[in-house]
């Protein structure tokens, strides 16, 4: 384990997850200019949904991996409160169906990405959505906070430091260097140990144990009508004024 992350280190031994390469490298941060990133170019252009898909592992649903049944425990996982997939195919038969963190976080940034505002109206137009519009605003107010979680969570400490700039107002200097590991090796090792079709195709064969504890329906469903509440602009205007509710 010398070398690894800090937070590598609570893997169990002979976790397969040590097999992804976790090499920190230093990597130099993009600049703060007019230059578009190519990771958000419009989407009528037909290139950006492709790169997400293929380098950031957009199709997520498709990268849940399997945690033998007898290896559960010191990820937290325990056949009474999780999922367990019984006659499966591939080396693991019977396990905990799970994904990597790394992999939604990044699902959740492309689903950020699609409502921006200069993005929202082709995505309305082109882009399959859930039927139901709480549903989807439960779901961008999910990722929304999940990626605030993650941020917080892993407070950088790194310094921004301005730069001289001749020609117009000083500029902060975002291209400062960074201690990264390789997410393309994390995508790869993904990719190689997912099941062969998405988690719902088996799910519908699976069924819960006779001491199952089941999770309360509320915590992951909440109120739909609270929620709209919440994302609804709240406000109107009375008597030529304003008025926040």
């Amino acid at each position: 384990m010398k070398g690894r992350l800090l937070l590598d280190r609570r893997l169990p031994a002979g976790s397969p997850l040590l097999e992804i390469d976790r090499t920190v490298k230093t990597e130099i941060f993009r600049p703060w200019n007019f230059t578009p990133s190519v990771w958000n170019e419009h989407p009528s252009l037909g290139r950006v949904d492709k790169l997400w898909d293929e380098k950031a592992g957009k199709c997520y649903k498709y990268h849940f991996f399997m945690i033998p049944i007898d290896q559960g425990a010191p990820y937290g996982l325990d056949p009474r409160t999780n999922v367990v997939f019984k006659d499966m195919p591939g080396p693991v038969s019977e396990g905990f169906p799970v994904m990597l963190e790394a992999i939604h976080h990044l699902h959740c940034l492309d689903a950020l990405r699609r409502k921006l505002f200069m993005n929202r109206e082709w995505y309305k137009e082109n882009w399959a959505t859930f039927a139901n519009p709480g549903i989807e605003d439960a779901h961008t107010s999910h990722c929304l906070d999940m990626i605030r979680q993650v941020l917080t969570c892993r407070a950088d400490i790194g310094i921004l430091g301005w730069k001289w700039v001749a020609v117009s107002n000083n500029l902060p200097d975002f291209a400062r260097p960074h201690q990264c590991v390789s997410y393309a090796s994390v995508l790869d090792w993904a990719q190689k140990h997912a099941m062969p079709e998405m988690f719902q195709a088996y799910e519908k064969h699976q069924a819960p144990p006779s001491d199952a504890i089941f999770a309360d329906w509320e915590l992951f469903h909440g109120d739909l009508g609270d929620l709209n509440r919440w994302l609804t602009p709240a406000s109107h205007k009375t008597g030529g004024e304003e008025k926040h509710t």
